[in-house]
């Protein structure tokens, strides 16, 4: 099964950044130098290379979740928090949620404002459902939601998480020769809604689902390819 790899969102932020310098000096110099309607004839050109050019990936790049942790862990809490809350692309269940866990707890005992934040990590990374299962778990849920009992949860029921570190192809039939509607990467969550023998039909969820390329979108997926969330 053929899945394309995405470029590493650490180069991504470095190429796109070279880029916007390297736009702001060429039209510094040719506004000094040209007619407005060059300028903008300019302008306009660039922006559609930078569009051709530059991989989606690379533009939406923010890092990995990892990154955010280990921003939080060497003092800047509040910047890690923040972040992450952008790196629903890069979100990897239930590994993340497993990493996240003691984030969040030590956060809870900090300043309101971290706290907060945290309490919104939580919330938008699916409850860290992966993570149900650790010791610390049902303190920092009754800490974020107010309630004792985690098993009351029911959002995450039929639930599950692409397990293929190639990703997963959805397919519109319960077939290989069926067309592929789309990939659905590594560690992203998907709905289960019916089964057809070895194949399981489900819709994109979580935060990595915001993706336009996911939106409204049900097909199917082998069950090889997934484990219960």
């Amino acid at each position: 099964m053929a899945f394309e790899k995405s470029p590493s969102p650490a180069l991504g932020v470095e190429y796109t950044y070279q880029m916007i310098v390297q736009i702001q000096k060429l039209t510094f110099r040719f506004f000094m130098t040209k007619s407005n309607s060059q300028f903008y004839t300019l302008i306009l050109a660039m922006f559609f290379f930078m569009v051709l050019v530059t991989p989606p990936a690379l533009i939406r790049a923010c890092g990995d979740i990892d990154d955010w942790i280990a921003v939080y862990n060497r003092g800047e809490k509040y910047k890690g928090l923040f972040h992450m809350l952008d790196c629903a692309d890069s979100y990897k269940a239930p590994a993340d949620d497993v990493a996240l866990l003691p984030v969040i707890q030590d956060a809870l005992k900090s300043n309101s404002q971290i706290a907060a934040v945290a309490k919104q990590v939580f919330t938008y990374f699916n409850h860290i459902w992966g993570a149900r299962h650790e010791p610390a778990y049902t303190r920092v849920f009754k800490a974020v939601t107010g309630r004792d009992d985690w098993t009351s949860l029911t959002d995450y029921q039929d639930w599950m998480v692409v397990t293929a570190v190639a990703g997963a192809n959805m397919r519109e039939g319960p077939s290989l020769d069926s067309p592929v509607i789309t990939g659905v990467k590594y560690g992203m969550q998907v709905k289960a809604v019916a089964r057809h023998g070895e194949w399981i039909k489900a819709r994109p969820v979580g935060p990595g689902s915001v993706d336009p390329r996911f939106e409204r979108r049900t097909g199917y997926i082998h069950q090889s390819l997934l484990m219960t969330y």
